[in-house]
């Protein structure tokens, strides 16, 4: 990938994550904890069930449009996808607002309702974004889908604002938005479609579906992990505290999102590699991409655990953003975008059942936890909870690609930038807290200066290590 393409997708999903945290905290103000918890509820409900429609053929389609993406016949196979996908979101919309409606009441289906109408839309461009992503030209999903979705989502918030809408407008608008997004994808893919003078390939529909289930499986698990807790926590405390939750949640899930953004390209180089039967590159290449994520998702990390406390001055004096429940769940989520690119080295490389096995058991384990933990503990315990069952899922992970490529894919150094990020946010945190008390223009000052500091301790870590290098070496 050009490094110029490299740079305009991390920007685009940046942008993409940074215009739905900021139509969070639209939302969160304009509702109230309450409704912002049912609102949260929805749009999980959404990229849950927009998991489980395309039935892992998303993530297959990197893999066989890298080796057959370019011709005729293949498009005429992912056509074919498409129409089954769209059939498959609705019946899974159909029954999740059926449940909602049972188990929650109308209001909650009514909510749900909203949420899910762009499911279809999601779905669809979840395939075709697979399609881009695997004949590696990305740049151009990106642009459709991140930076005009996002410019888009922060014009309806605001105005939405002006009008006083309720949660279940804000939830259509929400929908309303994606839909767009994914129609425009859709129609930009029939426009740049192979034609049918390519020559032609031997891949068909079942091939595909084959291997679909199978990463379905995969991803519908480690999707629960983004809405089982809402749920559980929904039936134990008040609609107040699972508002404050749900915010904290989607603070912490920022954590993971420059770490996602690098790993944007992996797919199709591991699918690659695995063409050619070589793991051993494919997981030296995992290995770099934990060395750098590391790095880059540890500054966030570091932010959001320590600073996230004082985000009542954004979100509302309602919000209470409590600093145990932020720690660990900033901490999953680290791990989660550090090591979640780790499941590419056995679902492209053909060892998609191992993946989802571990998956099944980690999402088990969670449910398990919380059932256990969220009664006495609350909050905190569907944090913990989300904490142990992501070390069960990413540590299984790499136990079982490190034996695959016979190294080590985290190393020591590796575990040192997440250390680094919170003693250097506590303390500029505790120094603050003393001498000025909180107020906007405070945390914006410690913002600046973690920023400033974290930058200078990783160049000088790495102005030493290549110092010491030669010396090492003689």
């Amino acid at each position: 990938m050009k490094a110029r393409t490299g740079l305009l997708i991390s920007a685009g999903s940046i942008i993409q994550q940074g215009s739905q945290f900021l139509f969070g905290i639209i939302v969160a103000r304009a509702l109230g904890p309450a409704d912002y918890g049912w609102f949260s509820i929805g749009r999980n409900a959404l990229i849950w069930a927009a998991t489980l429609a395309p039935l892992g053929l998303d993530v297959a389609m990197i893999r066989y449009a890298s080796q057959h993406g370019a011709t005729a016949q293949f498009w005429s196979v992912l056509s074919r996808l498409r129409v089954i996908v769209a059939l498959i979101s609705v019946a899974t919309m159909v029954a999740i607002v059926g449940f909602s409606g049972i188990a929650l009441g109308s209001g909650a289906a009514l909510v749900m309702a909203a949420s899910l109408a762009a499911l279809p839309f999601v779905a669809d461009s979840a395939l075709l974004g697979g399609y881009y992503r695997g004949m590696r030209r990305p740049a151009l999903f990106s642009v459709i889908f991140d930076y005009g979705q996002s410019a888009l989502r922060l014009m309806v918030g605001g105005g939405l604002v002006v009008f006083g809408a309720t949660v279940v407008v804000f939830a259509l608008a929400n929908s309303a938005i994606a839909a767009l997004g994914a129609l425009s994808v859709a129609v930009v893919a029939f426009s740049v479609r192979p034609n049918a003078g390519q020559p032609g390939s031997s891949i068909n529909a079942r091939s595909i579906l084959t291997v679909g289930p199978w990463l379905a499986i995969s991803l519908v698990s480690y999707g629960l992990l983004r809405i089982l807790d809402l749920m559980v926590l929904g039936a134990h405390v008040s609609s107040d505290e699972l508002g404050r939750y749900a915010a904290i949640a989607a603070v912490s899930v920022f954590v993971q999102v420059y770490p996602m953004t690098l790993s944007q390209a992996l797919g199709p180089e591991i699918a690659e590699l695995s063409m050619r039967s070589d793991a051993r590159s494919a997981g030296l290449a995992i290995r770099e991409f934990v060395g750098r994520a590391s790095v880059a998702g540890a500054f966030v990390y570091g932010g959001i655990a320590i600073f996230g406390t004082h985000l009542d001055l954004i979100f509302g004096d309602k919000f209470h953003f409590d600093s145990w429940t932020l720690l660990l769940m900033s901490t999953a989520w680290l791990l989660s975008g550090v090591l979640n690119p780790t499941g590419y080295a056995l679902s492209m490389t053909g060892r998609h059942r191992s993946e989802s096995m571990l998956l099944v058991g980690g999402a088990a384990l969670f449910a398990f936890l919380l059932f256990a933990l969220v009664p006495t503990l609350g909050a905190r315990g569907a944090a913990g909870a989300l904490l142990l069952a992501m070390l069960f899922i990413q540590g299984g992970r790499v136990v079982l690609v490190s034996r695959l490529i016979d190294s080590a894919v985290v190393r020591a150094r590796d575990l040192l930038p997440p250390v680094l990020a919170l003693g250097i946010a506590k303390s500029i945190d505790l120094v603050v807290e003393h001498y000025l008390g909180q107020s906007f223009a405070t945390l914006v000052g410690e913002c600046v200066t973690y920023t400033a500091a974290y930058g200078l301790s990783v160049l000088g870590f790495r102005y030493f290590r290549r110092r010491l290098q030669p010396d090492l070496a003689r």
